[in-house]
This record gives C-alpha cells, structure tokens and sequence, in this order.
C-alpha cells in the first residue's frame, strides 16, 4: 500500500492556507470515490505505456485494477486521455533530455516527512529547463500558475540539480477532460524563485501546522478536505455569509441581491455544495447501516442493460442474425484518427479542421482570474431590464 506524507502535495493549497486541517484530519480516514480512483487507473495506464513505449489504444479492452481493488476496463475515453499526456511527455523527451516517470522525490531537507511522487519529469539540460508535468483526469478546471502541488513536485524534482544544469522550472498540467479551451497548460518561472517559494512559503506553511493552536480557515480548500463534515470553520463561514448579507430567516430571492451579494453566495458556492454531498451520503451510509432517514429511503439504481463479453454475445446471435446485423460501422475516435493520420505523415493542421467543429457551449460565469479570454455580453442581454432575466 503506498505511504501518503501528512503534508503532501495534493493537499498543500488546504494546509498552507488552513494550517489546523492537519490536526483536524489526523485519524479520519481518506473517502475513496470512482471518479479518483478512475483517475488512478488512467494514471496506471499512462505508466504502462511509458514503461513499454506503447500507445494509449495498444491497451483497450485490458483490465486494470487499483490498489483498492476497484476494476475498469480500458475505454476509448480513458486511451485518449491518457494519449495526450503521453504525446506531450515523448515531445519533451527527445535530443538527450531524460525522462523520470512516477519520480519520488524526498523533500525532507526542507521539512521532515515530506514527500511525494511526480506523474513525469523532464531534465533538459540542453536548454536548461525542467519540465514537471501532472495529468489531471477530472472535469474540474486546474490552473499552472502558483499551483501548489506543481511548485512542490518542482522542489522535488529540482533537488539535487544546479542552475548551470537548469535555469527554468516549467510546470504543466495535462487536462484533456477539463472544460477548457486547451487540454495542456503551462507556466515558467525561475529555478532560484521556486527555490524562494520553498523557503518563503512552503516551509513556514509547514512549521506553523505544528502548532496545537494552528488556526482553522474556510475556503475553496475545504471542498477536498477530510475533515469537512466535522469541522466548525466552514459551518462558521457559511453562518456569517448568511447573517451578515442576508439578515433574514429564510434567504432572499435572488433578484433582490445586490452583484456584492452574489459575489458572497459564490464564493461560498463550493463550501456549502461539497457540505449538502458529503450530508447526504453520509445519510446513505446510515441508512444502509439500518437507521430511519425521516422523509427518505433506499431504492434500487437505475441501469442499463450491457452486453457479456463480446465472444458469448457473437456465438450466441450468429445463430440467428448474419455478421451485418451484429456489428455496425461507426466512425473511429478522434485520437485513433489522428494517430492513424500521423502514421501516414499528414498534417493535422490542415485536414482535421476540415473534419471536426467544436461546437458552442455558451457562457459561464467564472473567477475573474481564470485564464479564458472575457466574454462581453450581448446587445440584446444588455437591454433586457434585470428582473425580465428571472421572470
């Protein structure tokens, strides 16, 4: 079973900006759910093909089994996310550059037990840069910049290495899945300024979840917190949101609040969302354990029928349907296309555009530091009086 360090990396933007969380979580298992431990078998799917110099599709149809013993089978979806990571790593690792794939690092001489594993590193010495790349398999969109869990990889990474081998850290993260324009992004920035992060930030980050009285702080961090459902800082947070911006019993209507008012409610959005979830499935659990939830109770999932294994299924029909009434023809994925038309030396550039749409999902209200270009709103949005929108 791999060993997580207390203070890692996927949880550093939680514990640099709520330094009690550590306290808070100790003793509380992790939840494990199918969406990350999907993401782990992408993970492990990457690895094998990096490890055998294959691709992605090589492997669809095979098994794969995670350390908690949950079971996927290799998709069209999975192979071509994981495709893109390995297209991205390769393009890096090229001309005597050197590849660490699944890199421990130790990261101890800052601060003790501190430690971690990057997806893939590229020491380019060359041209004197570091690549440290992370795949992200979720639909949640994941910024480069100031990234905690990327400048940490990156301390790990760098350790060991001087500024005559590397003068740039780039960090990147692989997204294929988010709900972003690009599926691959990076930023840059001076080995010598991650090195001032680590010492600047990181470590006292570190030192100060040591004290018995380390302070506890709600924020987006809260979302993939252990401690959530029985800490007292988001309940905290949420309360005051309520009484400080609404002042009432019951919430008002939307329409009557103000832009500064749903900025609160926003903001707070993440907190009292994961909350209402973790609620809920923590009254399935109950439930399922034998305890009357007033008002609810257990059913059945709905499903779809699947077939068996493709084998029994053809021996079976073929007695009854030809081949043509068993099988159709479908278009091949994106991914496999444009592998099959790289085989062939064709420029993507020019015949996928001739080929393929990306369609227009309409807007969405976001941070105002996400990296998408600002999109104005309409005429026609612009003469419409505000309450006409909720009417």
């Amino acid at each position: 079973m791999a060993i997580h360090a207390k203070r890692n990396a996927s949880g550093s933007a939680k514990w640099i900006s709520c330094a009690g969380s550590i306290r808070m979580c100790e003793g509380i298992p992790s939840r494990v759910n199918e969406a990350a431990e999907l993401g782990t078998a992408v993970h492990m799917l990457i690895e094998m093909c990096m490890t055998a110099g294959n691709d992605a599709a090589d492997h669809k149809g095979s098994t794969i089994c995670t350390e908690d013993g949950s079971l996927f089978v290799v998709d069209d979806k999975m192979a071509e996310g994981a495709q893109v990571m390995l297209d991205y790593v390769r393009s890096l690792a090229q001309g005597g550059a050197k590849l660490l794939v699944e890199h421990k690092f130790d990261l101890s001489w800052l601060y003790p037990e501190m430690f971690g594993t990057c997806d893939c590193v590229v020491i380019d010495t060359t041209n004197k840069v570091l690549h440290v790349i992370d795949y992200k398999n979720g639909y949640n969109v994941v910024n480069a910049r100031w990234n905690s869990q990327l400048l940490y990889y990156g301390l790990g990474a760098a350790h060991g290495l001087t500024e005559e081998q590397v003068e740039t850290v780039q960090l990147t993260i692989v997204q294929p899945n988010a709900y972003k324009e690009e599926a691959i992004e990076s930023w840059s920035l001076p080995l010598c300024e991650l090195r001032s992060w680590g010492v600047e930030v990181l470590l006292p980050a570190a030192k100060r979840t040591e004290d018995e009285d380390a302070p506890l702080h709600a924020g987006s961090w809260c979302r993939w917190c252990d401690a959530k459902n029985i800490c007292p800082a988001p309940r905290a947070h949420l309360a005051a949101v309520a009484q400080t911006q609404f002042m009432a019993p019951t919430p008002p209507t939307v329409e009557s609040l103000t832009p500064d008012q749903l900025v609160k409610v926003i903001d707070s959005l993440d907190l009292l969302t994961a909350w209402a979830k973790e609620a809920k499935a923590y009254a399935q659990e109950l439930a399922e354990m034998g305890t009357k939830i007033p008002g609810y109770k257990l059913v059945r999932k709905g499903s779809n029928r699947r077939w068996l294994d493709e084998q029994t299924v053809v021996d079976t029909l073929s007695q009854y349907l030809s081949e043509d009434q068993i099988y159709r023809k479908q278009l091949n994925t994106l991914g496999g296309i444009e592998k099959a038309l790289k085989v062939r030396d064709v420029d993507l550039g020019q015949v996928m555009p001739l080929v393929t749409e990306k369609p227009d999902a309409g807007l969405e209200l976001v941070s105002a530091d996400d990296k998408r270009k600002e999109e104005l709103p309409t005429e026609t949005m612009m003469s419409l009086d505000y309450a006409d929108v909720f009417k």
